[in-house]
């Protein structure tokens, strides 16, 4: 088997009829198999070697995504100072308290987007994700609102706490590095300094410590150690780590914005999967390696992909 092809078939390059010559040519022999394997490992030393240059671009895309909104800012902030030059203030105005503009910004399917607050700290917002939060904080605290996973490097104000609020969850912290996500569960990992974690619905909080990590199974919250390459998504990759196909059907489906339905019954649900890959690669880049350690086969019809 020519090496050209085996590298064409592991960036997702090939056509149909080459992606099975290789997938046949793996599946006849463990030498064949194992020589696939080390090209794969290969593969994936250069995906690491090769994320700052990701970032690099991610950051000019989201510069380009940042600027409409800034632009859109820009001209809200024209027209409420027109609007205050031409109106006489009022004692109600005046004796109002203090009420924040507040921004929305979300990130498409198969996208993140790294930017900074009005305060300094940043974020990184992961794929299908909203964060709501104001132009400006007030004096007494740092309040924004999360729909999806987002990761903050907080600034640090020990009087000026900073407030994530998020489902029916709300994370305190002052200044310290996290990440908080609750697609279908909730879970914040602590990367550094201190967060308390709470439940609004029972009362029921948590104090984590750096790299603690909480997630909430049935109302109750369970700390663990942090898995780093849960947060390799803020380098454009997807880390697969031993991992069940159940396991990996809803990663793919919230990257990638499509609906996966296994047809295949007998489908080896016990056998787990491993790799790392570049979000930008596609979901079929995935779908291959699973087809070559197993024996299955995968249609995609828009927003729909049939395993079988």
């Amino acid at each position: 088997m020519k090496r050209d092809l085996l590298n064409k078939y592991i960036v997702g390059d090939t056509t149909t009829e080459e992606s099975l010559e290789v997938y046949n040519w793996i599946k006849a022999s463990s030498e064949n198999e194992n020589t696939f394997k080390s090209l794969r490992k290969i593969h994936d030393v250069l995906i690491w070697k090769d994320y700052k240059a990701i970032r690099a671009k991610k950051r000019s895309k989201n510069r380009r995504l940042y600027l409409p909104i800034l632009q859109i800012a820009g001209l809200f902030i024209l027209f409420f100072f027109v609007y205050k030059a031409f109106t006489p203030p009022n004692k109600t105005e005046i004796t109002n308290d203090y009420k924040e503009t507040l921004q929305t910004l979300s990130v498409p399917a198969g996208e993140y987007i790294q930017f900074t607050l009005e305060d300094g700290t940043k974020v990184w917002l992961n794929s299908k994700s909203t964060l709501t939060y104001p132009t400006q904080f007030n004096d007494n605290k740092r309040s924004v609102e999360l729909e999806g996973e987002a990761f903050f490097d907080v600034v640090s104000l020990t009087d000026k706490p900073f407030i994530v609020k998020i489902s029916d969850h709300v994370v305190h912290v002052t200044g310290t590095e996290f990440n908080v996500k609750s697609y279908k569960t909730f879970e914040t990992s602590l990367i550094s300094g201190s967060v308390t974690v709470e439940n609004l619905n029972n009362g029921k909080s948590v104090n984590l410590k750096s790299m603690e990590s909480v997630v909430e199974i049935n109302n109750e919250f369970i700390v663990r150690n942090v898995d780093e390459n849960d947060l390799l998504w803020r380098k454009g990759i997807i880390s697969i780590d031993n991992k069940t196909i159940d396991e990996i059907i809803p990663i793919l489906e919230q990257y990638y914005d499509k609906k996966i339905i296994v047809e295949n019954k007998k489908f080896q649900n016990e056998k787990k999967y491993t790799g790392k890959f570049r979000i930008k690669d596609g979901v079929e880049q995935i779908l291959k390696i699973l087809q070559m350690q197993n024996n299955i086969s995968y249609q995609v019809e828009d927003d729909l992909i049939i395993l079988n």
